[in-house]
């Protein structure tokens, strides 16, 4: 009797299933990469010599802005991977928690006077 042996045909492989993470992982680390660069090109400039004194080098950019944007994206980067392990499901929620705290200072605005009301309005 003769053996026929059986050749499987792969399928087309998903691109998603040869890479470590997916890709809205690889978006968000890729923003918060931009996020890092951007703060330390916001911490860069002139620096002060012993001839002149720059007074930028204390400037909010260089000394709160920059930094915090570097710090967010390395957070970012590190909780990237994480972020999207949460289902949807679980999102909810918290959402509509978070949509009755805002609701809820509704209740202290007097609608009566236009110029008070006329702000949260819009």
């Amino acid at each position: 009797m003769i053996e026929t042996k059986k050749t499987e045909v792969p399928e087309k492989a998903n691109p998603d299933t040869n890479r470590p993470l997916g890709k809205r992982n690889y978006l968000l680390m890729g923003v918060s990469v931009a996020l890092i660069v951007v703060g330390f090109i916001l911490i860069g400039g002139e620096p002060s010599t012993a001839e002149a004194f720059n007074p930028d080098i204390f400037s909010t950019v260089r000394t709160g802005v920059g930094p915090t944007l570097s710090f967010l994206g390395f957070v970012m980067m590190f909780f990237a991977p994480l972020i999207l392990m949460i289902p949807s499901c679980a999102t909810g929620p918290a959402l509509i928690f978070v949509g009755f705290l805002m609701i809820s200072g509704l209740k202290d605005i007097d609608f009566d006077d236009f110029t008070e009301a006329f702000g949260p309005f819009v």
